[in-house]
């Protein structure tokens, strides 16, 4: 009884599924769209999405539309999917037209946000400087030397505070980043677009799973004009992998570009 109720009130809203052929299901489901293809045991029907394929045991009845009708409906697919494309290619162009009015402006694109310069290179130094004060204090009293020799090897403050185990930890992490090398760093116009090329490469003995790194441009006076975050992964011992980054930024205005190693998990 319950099945029935629910066919009729498909049947009911049929015609408002014009233009179009209608498969029900025997669930009490409609789908409307143009049959493209039929056997006795499947159908395929063509919606505004793509062409999906159900067996015949699941439908109930298909209603069908003219010929006339469904070459207007697909007619009105095709128009609706042009005015989309449209709609999406003024968008980029105004979100193009708005960037360029940045960079003429000599603004650089950190995250979300367009800064000057000197903005973007005082963000950077505060970070800097809040990962130095985030770290652990100095050393003092009977740990001076060591600290001294600590330095002198290039080894963060904090490394004092770690035990023995989390040392040698931290020794062969850094030993194997810097195993991963960088090379070839250059800016080229692609297709009107601005892209870091170079390589990196694994030199160590280790599989790398990711590789983190920034990117920073900088222009004749030496400023920022150019922060970027990028990453690669999958890097066999021995193995390299190319750079390939598109940024924001007119090529001709970067004068040095440098790639930092941030972090690399292994494997």
């Amino acid at each position: 009884m319950r099945k029935l109720i629910i066919l009729m009130m498909v049947f009911f809203i049929l015609p408002s599924l014009s233009l179009a052929d209608v498969v029900v299901f025997k669930t009490g489901a409609a789908r409307k769209g143009v049959i493209v293809a039929e056997t006795d045991t499947t159908v395929k029907l063509r919606t505004k999405d793509g062409v999906i394929g159900t067996s015949r045991s699941n439908i109930e009845k298909i209603e069908y539309a003219t010929a006339e009708e469904n070459e207007e409906l697909i007619r009105k697919w095709d128009e609706e999917k042009k005015q989309q494309e449209e709609e999406r290619k003024n968008r980029r162009q105004e979100l193009e037209k708005f960037e360029n009015e940045q960079r003429a402006k000599g603004l650089v694109k950190i995250g979300d946000e367009w800064v000057s310069p000197a903005e973007a290179e005082k963000r950077r130094q505060e970070g800097i400087r809040q990962q130095i004060e985030a770290a652990p204090p100095k050393s003092t009293g009977a740990e001076a030397d060591t600290q001294a020799s600590t330095e002198e090897e290039g080894l963060p403050e904090f490394f004092q505070n770690l035990n023995e185990e989390e040392k040698q930890q931290f020794i062969e992490n850094r030993q194997r980043m810097e195993k991963i090398e960088v090379s070839d760093v250059r800016l080229d116009s692609v297709g009107g677009a601005t892209v870091v090329k170079g390589t990196i490469a694994n030199k160590g003995d280790i599989a790398v799973r990711r590789v983190e790194f920034e990117i920073i441009g900088y222009n004749e006076a030496d400023e920022v004009i150019l922060s970027d975050r990028g990453r690669a992964g999958n890097l066999e011992p021995g193995d390299a992998t190319s750079l390939y980054v598109p940024v924001r930024v007119e090529s001709e205005l970067v004068k040095r570009t440098e790639v930092r190693i941030l972090d690399v998990s292994f494997r």
